[in-house]
Parts: C-alpha cells; sequence; structure tokens
C-alpha cells in the first residue's frame, strides 16, 4: 500500500471544503462497488465532515442573551475541544486499522476487534423496555466476530505468547478504544501485541512530537479541578482565541491526515487525491506550526 504524502493547510473552511470534495468524489467514482473497507471508510469521513462543520459553527460564539444575541457571545472552548477530540480520535482509528495493518488479515482482525468492543457497550448493563431483543442481536454479533477474529488468527505467523495476547483483546468484555500494533521480529512472526491508548499520538503522525496533545484536549472538556480552573482563567487576555487556534490548528492536522489515509485506502483514491489537491506542506513545516 502507497501511503499518500501528508498535506496541510490551517484554513478550516477549506478543510471543510476538502472533506466535502472528497467525499462528492468517493460517491462519483466508488457508489457501485460498495465493499466493508468502502463503506466503513465513507462513514468515518462523513463522521470527520459533520465535527468539523460543527467546529465552524462554533467559532461563530454562542450567545450569552438569548434577547439580544449579538450583543455577547464567547467562545465555548471546553465543547470545541470535545469536538477536535472526537476529530482526532476518528483519524486515529482509522489510522491503525487500515495504514498500520501490513496484510488484509491483519487489517480485517482489527476490524473484528473495532466491532466487538462497539457491540460491548450494549452487553452487562439491563436493557431498556423494548431493547431486549437488541441487546440480544449484538450478543449473537459478538459472537460472530470473535469466531471470524480467531479464523484469522489461525492464518497468522504469530507466536504462542503473543496469540495468548491476543485471545485476550479478542474476548475482553471492554468497550473503551484503543489501537493495537503487531511488533514482529526479523523473520516476521508477530511476537507481541502493544496496546495504543489515544494519549500517544504517535501511532497516528509517526514521531512523539504531539504527545501532549491529547492530554490538552481532554483539559478543556473534563469536569476536572484543573478543567475548571482553566475555564475560569479561559476569557482573560485573549487565552480564549489563542486556545482557539490551537484547537483549529489541531483540526486541520488531523483531518489533514485521515483525508491522505481515507485517500490511500479506497478504490480510485490516487484519482480523488489529485482532485483535491490541498496545498503541500513538509513534515517539518507542519510540526513547527503547531
Amino acid at each position: 500500500m502507497m501511503t499518500l504524502q501528508l498535506t496541510l493547510t490551517f484554513d478550516l473552511e477549506e478543510i471543510d471544503r476538502a472533506l466535502w470534495q472528497t467525499f462528492c468524489l468517493w460517491r462519483k467514482y466508488n457508489m457501485k462497488h460498495l465493499t466493508e473497507v468502502e463503506n466503513i471508510s465513507q462513514c468515518q469521513l462523513q463522521m470527520m465532515l459533520l465535527r468539523v462543520k460543527s467546529l465552524r459553527q462554533m467559532m461563530n460564539g454562542v450567545p450569552l442573551y438569548l434577547d439580544k444575541p449579538e450583543a455577547r457571545k464567547v467562545l465555548d472552548i471546553a465543547s470545541m475541544a470535545s469536538v477536535v477530540r472526537g476529530i482526532y480520535e476518528t483519524a486515529f482509528i482509522y489510522h491503525n486499522i487500515f495504514i498500520s495493518a501490513d496484510s488484509e488479515d491483519e487489517r480485517d482482525l482489527l476490524i473484528c476487534i473495532w466491532r466487538i468492543r462497539g457491540f460491548n457497550n450494549t452487553q452487562g448493563v439491563p436493557a431498556p423496555e423494548g431493547m431486549e431483543n437488541l441487546q440480544r442481536l449484538d450478543a449473537e454479533s459478538i459472537a460472530i466476530y470473535k469466531r471470524k477474529a480467531n479464523e484469522i488468527a489461525s492464518r497468522l505467523n504469530i507466536s504462542e505468547k503473543a496469540r495468548r495476547l491476543l485471545d485476550g483483546i479478542i474476548n475482553d468484555e471492554d468497550s473503551n478504544l484503543r489501537g493495537y500494533k503487531f511488533v514482529k521480529d526479523e523473520d516476521n512472526q508477530i511476537v507481541n501485541i502493544e496496546k495504543k491508548s489515544f494519549s500517544k499520538p504517535e501511532l497516528l503522525f509517526g514521531h512523539k512530537m504531539y504527545d501532549n496533545l491529547y492530554s490538552y484536549m481532554s483539559l478543556f472538556s473534563h469536569p476536572s479541578f484543573l478543567g475548571m480552573k482553566h475555564f475560569a482563567d479561559m476569557f482573560n487576555n485573549g487565552k480564549d482565541r489563542g486556545n482557539a487556534e490551537n484547537l483549529i490548528k489541531t483540526t486541520c492536522i488531523c483531518a489533514s491526515k485521515f483525508i491522505s489515509d481515507f485517500c490511500t485506502v479506497v478504490s480510485n483514491g490516487q484519482l480523488i487525491w489529485k482532485e483535491v489537491n490541498p496545498h503541500y506542506f513538509t513534515l517539518v513545516e507542519i510540526c513547527s506550526n503547531l
């Protein structure tokens, strides 16, 4: 799989336009040949697109006075940070499943684990009235994807230790999302599986320059004492605007990475990439601007 060269602009409107154009071109070229990969990819693209559009709306400010909406508006940095964190998480998971995997079997295995984690959300709690059948169907889906994951695992070149780790991951009833890295030896055998949390952006970007990125976004969106303290000081000396600018840059970087990954994965991605044609930046320039 050839990875496309990352490109970037720090203009949120241009990123919004690039995402929309990517979606329109995907529909133009690929609607007649829908695969599981295409369906997951286009859904993730739509989620990314909607979040960026929501962020653009939030940049207009929230009116404080209902009777005089134009009298005073504030930037709700806490809510914006939550949206941007969702943008980052989408780019992270998509990259882990579709770019980090070295083979179709590894990719399909990660898709199974991702599906199991999702269905786990509906298990272990009393089903709302009238939803018992849906909960049962979700449990059946978990069993199906566990069987499929084990079938794929049986084809992998994997050590006994790594297989035990993998069995634990497949059968885990946890619903928390995370990334996974297959560690291989010189004979290309999987000898370990590392769990990668969202707080480790190296999995997405390939370097450690953004290691504090997730903590920065969570700082504003979590109701911790420190989060409250930052909120209380948010509107002094233009700090709200400074943080808004950082969130815009983060969004542009993550969305640009996602577009690059999307066009690497989907059919006719090279055609889509050439037509979207964002402005080129080197990785060094990207890092120095955040």
